[in-house]
């Protein structure tokens, strides 16, 4: 930004089919395989106050995994807002049904301000008494470890805009890249009817219903929208190409 004021570069900046940072959770282990603990972990955590104070406030929060003008996007998908009464009443709930307190490894790369959002989170979630601990791993580690089964809950950023369906590899119960492992057979049913559907209008409304079935089943913690900087020489012009006619 200082070189841009300074008049050496040009910026392009965009939030536009953005990309969504998250909590992904492994949903085929405890505690996460029971929605008391995703929802108590959801409600726990203040979002707005995570984008003010890691973000500055300059990211838009994220009502769910589809970006503003993406199809699907909602302003108010039903995902848990903080309600720190609430989390502790789900937190109780999974006690009550498991016998355990919630306690969960957060992963995240190394990089210094991913490691502070990642303590941001830890001091949140451990206000209903959970145990957070947090690990770090390097960026190929971290997406090799997603593939298995060993890790709780990890730092992500996935499912830029364009076609919903091209997410239908990351959240089809069969597809081995379902990181998370949820095996939703409402989603399931949804991505293929998706797909399947050639009318503009419906397929918005099931990809909005995907969207909602996200939220209330709190399958992932959606953090913010991704904003992109590209950086150039004042006489470079034009970098995203002609706009496309439909």
């Amino acid at each position: 930004r200082m070189e841009k004021d300074n008049g050496k570069v040009s910026v392009d900046e965009s939030d536009k089919f953005a990309e969504v940072n998250y909590i992904m959770s492994n949903v085929s282990k405890p505690p996460f395989d029971n929605i008391n603990a995703r929802l108590a972990a959801a409600y726990a955590l203040d979002r707005k106050s995570f984008n003010e104070v890691r973000n500055l406030g300059l990211m838009q929060v994220a009502s769910g995994p589809f970006a503003e003008g993406s199809v699907g996007y909602l302003k108010d998908a039903g995902f848990p807002q903080y309600n720190l009464d609430k989390a502790k009443e789900y937190s109780a709930k999974y006690t009550a049904e498991t016998g355990q307190p919630i306690e969960i490894t957060v992963l995240s790369t190394p990089d210094p301000s991913t490691v502070k959002s990642a303590q941001f989170i830890q001091e949140q979630v451990e206000k209903i008494g959970a145990k957070v601990n947090l690990k770090t791993l390097e960026q190929a580690q971290l997406i090799s470890t997603a593939l298995g089964n060993d890790w709780n809950a990890l730092s992500w950023r996935n499912h830029p805009g364009g076609a919903p369906d091209l997410q239908y590899v990351w959240w089809h119960s069969n597809m081995p890249t379902n990181f998370g492992k949820f095996k939703d057979p409402e989603i399931d049913r949804l991505l293929e009817t998706g797909r399947a559907e050639p009318d503009p209008a419906k397929q918005k409304s099931i990809y909005e219903d995907l969207n909602k079935r996200f939220a209330s089943q709190a399958w992932n913690i959606w953090l913010n929208w991704t904003i992109w900087d590209v950086a150039t020489a004042t006489d470079v012009h034009g970098i995203y190409g002609p706009d496309l006619p439909s």
